[in-house]
């Protein structure tokens, strides 16, 4: 699985690659929090122990979704997995006090579009992570996509612009780097597409549309049109 990761789509390649830097410069296993990591394959081989937090699904919207988590599915990933010593159930933007100073590395990709009380998550990642810890969000680029039809996603709480992103990010953190990323258009949409080895034409054409969507893609941190995804690199004191 760490072979393909170089095929995949530009976004999954991208956060890969980008969790790899941050991690490249500490000395010994990097503490990972993985926020809404139950399907997450950022970390999967990285020199990290990796704690997945997640949370049961709570209405029939998430449950329609495959949002959450359940028994069957922790299991799946401990049995999977041989550098995640843990998966908590539990909701980010609620009370993690026990769980204050323990990460170097917090990631939450694609998760703060859920959350309702956005700040009280931030607050609980800010307290999460050991001083000088780092936390690597990415969300749906609020300049270019709304949560409308015909994208509409009935569990999005809220797409961000990137000024909104940068000033709810410095209520509680330092050093904040926000850009957008990921050129959208016919090559992205392509690279979307599922493979299957029922299919062999179409998974190629699926992995080269990717290769291109990789490359279109690089230089496009300040443009916030065409572009799929914010991006967020931010370190507490």
């Amino acid at each position: 699985k760490i072979f393909l990761f170089p095929l995949l789509p530009a976004f999954q390649n991208k956060v890969r690659n980008d969790i790899k830097t941050l991690i490249k410069n500490q000395e010994g296993k990097t503490d990972i929090i993985d926020i809404g990591g139950r399907k997450s394959p950022y970390t999967i081989g990285l020199n990290a122990l990796v704690t997945i937090l997640d949370k049961h699904p709570e209405n029939e919207v998430q449950k329609s979704l495959n949002l959450g988590i359940d028994e069957n599915r922790k299991k799946e990933i401990l049995l999977e997995r041989s550098n995640v010593k843990e998966i908590l159930d539990i909701d980010i933007a609620s009370n993690n006090t026990f769980l204050k100073y323990k990460y170097d590395l917090a990631l939450a990709i694609e998760v703060i579009e859920h959350v309702k009380d956005s700040e009280k998550m931030l607050e609980n990642i800010y307290n999460t992570l050991k001083p000088g810890g780092i936390l690597y969000i990415t969300t749906p680029n609020g300049d270019y996509i709304k949560n409308e039809p015909p994208n509409y996603n009935p569990d999005h709480v809220k797409h961000y612009t990137r000024n909104e992103l940068v000033v709810l990010l410095k209520k509680y953190f330092t050093s904040i780097n926000v850009f957008y990323g990921i050129k959208m258009g016919k090559y992205w949409y392509y690279s979307l597409n599922g493979w299957s080895i029922r299919h062999p034409f179409k998974t190629i054409i699926t992995i080269i549309c990717s290769l291109i969507n990789q490359l279109e893609s690089k230089g496009m941190e300040i443009k916030p049109i065409k572009t799929a995804h914010l991006f967020a690199i931010v370190r507490r004191d």
